[in-house]
């Protein structure tokens, strides 16, 4: 059989074989294909290695479980989501051929088969890694998962039993697990489709959106999953890995869903503290405090330069065009090094939302000094700005230690209610892009009342 199946080959021949149907075993031969040894079982189907008698090759059949073969509305799921994996092309994600149903053994699956052995089972062979060796592993699945979801398609399941790993072998053919040679993820969506579908036709209660301990907090609370939610998993999979255990251990689903969504990991001991803030970030409760890519948090992780919209930014983070040098951190966080927004740069360390800003900064593009208190420096570049502003005297300071109070006697000289209220806007830290549109209107009604 050649490799280039497509979806045209997936045909549907309702009802599913009857209960006293041929069962599975080694040596069947069928639409091509001969049995030879069971790779994998559970509740969501059997996985065999077989051969392509057509193509003479390995390949892997997964048979679609019983339970819902009967059922078309079921099946039209499982097809489209065939459809959808199909379609993807990326040398890190398992290849699914096509979707075919045989009289007696059913609907079926044929997939690349994989050399090799699963993370799973390297993590019980290892129980932690080093730093280094969980990059260069989990660096491919990021990279894979960024292609999936610019395809629009979420894996749903990420965990260490869906990444598959393959070694160099030794001269006596053995596995030699310091050479990693290649990484593969499985199972794109077809477990989450299967476990729907046989939760939805039958009474069997089960996870129907991924494997608890890998679950995001927004699967937990039911919202719909994207992304992030793989990321979320994803950096599961990194804290087992280099931890030797998951972020929440307990076999309790209230407890574990209680952990989830309220209670912070603890760090994990001996990593570098970039790794354990990347790490923690990649398991943050809310989506947005997420990173934007999976291979931006991998990347973090190992502490090299990250490469975003074909741009590389060294010892930073590039978001929206604007290069943040150094360490960033948002909403009440300290930024570190020097960053730029939106054209203005701030070098130093600021921190926003109500911290204090420490060195220097330019705003609109005028330089401010480094501020100690309220020293001679900083009021020099106070009356500069006052002198550059002709009818109101404007305070363009983002962080302050305190704010100056205008005396009421001088308010009355000369300035009407507006005007002190446009005073006290301008005066809020909380309203200054509100306050600075505001006297731009103003100044221009002023400037029309003149003429």
């Amino acid at each position: 059989m050649s490799e280039d199946f497509s979806p045209s080959e997936v045909t549907f021949m309702p009802p599913a074989p009857e209960k006293g149907a041929a069962a599975y075993s080694a040596g069947t031969e069928f639409d091509g294909f001969r049995l030879e040894e069971k790779i994998g079982r559970g509740g969501l189907g059997e996985v065999w290695k077989a051969r392509d008698l057509d193509g003479n090759r390995d390949v892997a059949i997964k048979f679609v479980p019983r339970d819902i073969q009967c059922f078309e509305t079921e099946m039209e799921r499982v097809r489209e989501t065939f459809q959808t994996i199909h379609a993807l092309q990326h040398s890190n994600i398992c290849p699914v051929y096509v979707l075919r149903r045989h009289p007696e053994l059913g609907s079926y699956l044929v997939m690349k088969f994989l050399e090799g052995v699963s993370l799973e089972f390297l993590l019980r062979r290892q129980l932690k890694l080093p730093l280094e060796r969980v990059t260069e592993i989990l660096r491919p699945v990021a990279q894979a998962l960024d292609y999936a979801h610019r395809q629009q398609v979420v894996h749903r399941d990420v965990k260490p039993a869906n990444i598959m790993l393959d070694f160099a072998r030794n001269a006596d053919g053995s596995l030699n697990f310091e050479i990693l040679e290649d990484v593969q993820l499985i199972d794109f969506g077809l477990a989450s489709e299967f476990r729907r579908s046989v939760a939805r036709v039958s009474q069997i209660r089960m996870s129907t959106s991924g494997t608890r301990p890998y679950m995001s907090p927004e699967q937990f609370r039911g919202r719909l999953q994207n992304a992030f939610s793989d990321q979320y998993s994803l950096a599961v999979v990194a804290y087992e890995l280099l931890a030797g255990h998951l972020p929440f251990e307990t076999d309790d689903e209230q407890i574990l869903r209680e952990c989830v969504l309220n209670e912070a990991p603890e760090p994990v001991p001996g990593l570098e503290a970039a790794a354990n803030e990347a790490l923690l970030k990649g398991l943050a409760k809310e989506r947005e405090l997420r990173f934007p890519t999976c291979e931006a948090f991998v990347q973090a992780l190992s502490g090299k330069p990250q490469t975003a919209n074909g741009t590389q930014t060294v010892g930073s983070q590039t978001v929206n065009g604007t290069q943040t040098v150094g360490s960033q951190t948002v909403n009440g966080t300290q930024t570190v090094g020097s960053q730029t927004m939106n054209g203005t740069q701030t070098v130093g360390s600021q921190t926003m939302n109500g911290t204090q800003t420490v060195g220097s900064q330019t705003v609109n593009g005028n330089r401010m000094p480094e501020m100690d208190g309220r020293n001679s420096e900083a009021r020099r570049w106070e009356a500069q700005q006052r002198r550059h502003s002709e009818e109101i005297e404007v305070l363009k300071y983002p962080q302050q230690p305190e704010w100056k109070k205008k005396d009421k006697k001088e308010k009355k000289k000369g300035k009407s209610v507006l005007w002190d209220t446009v005073e006290d806007v301008l005066d809020d830290p909380m309203s200054q892009k509100v306050g600075r549109k505001l006297w731009e209107i103003l100044r221009h009604i002023l400037w029309n009342m003149k003429r």
